[in-house]
């Protein structure tokens, strides 16, 4: 056992610490993006999310991140850890020659927006801007102000090492030292209940056998009388749960998470029992405390109870998705989902269950999670739901597999869009001009064709939509719509002028040679002079004069 246990000192990160802060940097980085550094909102959630990071950084000491494939990694956890959001950031990062992270000091919000808003910029394919001081080849740094109360600056700094790779680091100059006085009490010095569950001083003598039992179980080496002593534990927090003393309840199930993680050395056997344990008083009101806790904006508490509701896994899902569709505050909201996201694979058996049933405000919060989350696992109820007969979330299951975007979500969409519903292969044209995949392309032109012949002119008009947002086609897509708009017969069996003139649009809006031949030709055609003409406008703003004779 380690000596830290047994003094209740909390010094050691867990996967579940690590998850809790990868989760509010991806806010930060989630809210730079779509607000802008700056932004009072994007403010708002850096400032949490730095207050988050000071705390873990006061209590566990300097956080140093290697950048992997998949995720993030600290060495001594078992497994790299990261959030589908910032998945893909490490790839980008590992794409510049990244390869740690470390934080040495603490960042201020300003820093730690600023810093969000280049990862976000990294994941989405872009060079650090200028505007945020950053330069990708060479020194990569920049320095902020501490800003007004604050003397001395920050520096946040990313410069290739002999390696090869990159060692990104925050160091922040300390101000001058404030004049000596004499010692005096300090809030300071008091333990913190959260970060330290033993040492904090219980409130009376129920409170004080509740924590000699704990710190017994903390300092238990034997594994037999651990399960003994956990019992013990369970049955005392049960009894002081049925009296509303809810704060030592929190204390108990903070020891337990934090044993069931590996705390302190633990036995395979102590793991299982503390995890059990945990499971079991983790429930009804104590549950609903925890996860309120989560939401609070006492940062240190809220940090806490969401490491050991991510300890909790998929435990604490169908409660967790039971709040957040109740929950009418925008920032809990936010809070609850990034915590479901963070869970990752664990929602998947909730997800699956509340898609499945195909209506309410539940469905809809599932289907927009599983969008975020971009678990494979979750394609196949989406396809059930947009492919289904019945029912009124097609558009929703669409959209979450455009957020999805993988090979899976990909052959679904192609699949629903050879639906002999209209609602289903409309939606799913649509979701495939916003995926604008060009393995796509072919399978939208032959739909196009069958769609004319079944005389299908909804379906036909979000298919020559959906087209016009690939912005670039190749030959054979150009010939096909040029034939297409061309085609005669019988005027109950042909497109109408409308959907013919969308058709020439779409082809304006298909970049490439091949488009530019193809409107030549229809400018040029005998067709209808309305056809024709759009076809010469569309020509002049390209700036291309080879037109045939009018």
């Amino acid at each position: 056992m380690r000596e830290s246990a047994a003094s209740g000192d909390w010094g050691e990160r867990t996967a579940a610490d690590l998850a809790s802060l990868l989760v509010e940097l991806s806010r930060v980085a989630k809210a730079a993006s779509y607000y802008g550094v700056g932004d009072p909102t994007t403010t708002n959630f850096a400032e949490r999310a730095s207050r988050a990071w000071r705390a873990d950084l006061a209590r566990a000491g300097p956080l140093e991140l290697e950048v992997v494939a998949d995720g993030f990694r600290v060495q001594g956890l078992p497994e790299s850890v990261g959030t589908d959001h910032l998945d893909a950031v490490a790839r980008a990062l590992a794409e510049v020659g990244v390869q740690r992270i470390r934080f040495t000091e603490v960042l201020s919000a300003a820093s730690l927006s600023t810093f969000a808003a280049a990862l976000g910029q990294l994941d989405s394919g872009e060079r650090p801007s200028s505007q945020l001081g950053i330069e990708v080849d060479g020194e990569i740094c920049f320095d902020l102000d501490g800003g007004p109360d604050e003397a001395g600056t920050e520096e946040l700094q990313l410069s290739a090492d002999s390696l090869g790779g990159s060692l990104l680091s925050a160091t922040r100059s300390r101000p001058p030292a404030a004049p000596q006085t004499a010692p005096g009490p300090r809030e300071e010095d008091k333990p913190d209940p959260e970060l330290r569950p033993l040492a904090s001083p219980p409130t009376d003598a129920d409170g004080a056998r509740l924590v000699q039992g704990l710190q017994e179980l903390d300092r238990c080496g034997d594994d037999d009388a651990y399960i003994s002593l956990a019992r013990q534990v369970a049955s005392a927090t049960r009894a002081i749960s049925d009296e509303g003393r809810d704060e030592d309840a929190n204390r108990v199930m903070l020891v337990l998470a934090d044993h069931s993680v590996g705390e302190g050395g633990r036995s395979g056997v102590q793991l299982r029992i503390a995890r059990a344990t945990l499971l079991e008083l983790a429930s009804g009101e104590r549950l609903t405390g925890l996860i309120d806790r989560a939401c609070s904006r006492d940062t240190s508490a809220s940090v806490r109870a969401a490491q050991v509701l991510l300890t909790l896994g998929a435990h604490a899902v169908p409660a967790l998705l039971e709040r957040l569709e109740a929950e009418r505050d925008n920032e809990r909201a936010g809070q609850l989902t990034g915590l479901l996201i963070a869970l990752g694979d664990a929602t998947v058996p909730a997800l699956t269950a509340a898609i499945g049933s195909g209506t309410g405000h539940r469905a809809r919060l599932a289907i927009q999670l599983a969008g975020d989350l971009q678990c494979p696992a979750l394609a196949q109820p989406l396809r059930d739901l947009l492919c289904a007969k019945e029912g009124h979330l097609h558009r929703e299951a669409a959209r979450a597999l455009v957020e999805m975007g993988n090979s899976a979500a990909l052959r679904i969409l192609l699949e629903a869009l050879e639906s002999r519903y209209d609602r289903t292969a409309e939606v799913a044209a649509f979701s495939l001009g916003t995926l604008a995949s060009p393995r796509s392309l072919s399978a939208l032109v032959r739909r196009l064709e069958r769609a004319t012949q079944d005389r299908r002119w909804s379906l036909v008009r979000e298919i020559l939509l959906a087209l016009a947002q690939f912005h670039q086609g190749d030959r054979a897509t150009a010939r096909a719509l040029c034939a297409w708009i061309q085609r005669g017969g019988p005027p109950w069996r042909r497109p109408d002028l409308g959907l013919k003139l969308e058709a020439v649009t779409t082809l304006g809006q298909l970049g490439g040679d091949h488009t530019t031949e193809a409107l030549r030709e229809i400018a040029g055609g005998k067709l209808s002079p309305r056809l024709c003409e759009r076809a010469r406008r569309i020509l002049d703003r390209r700036g291309d004069g080879r037109l045939t004779p009018r």
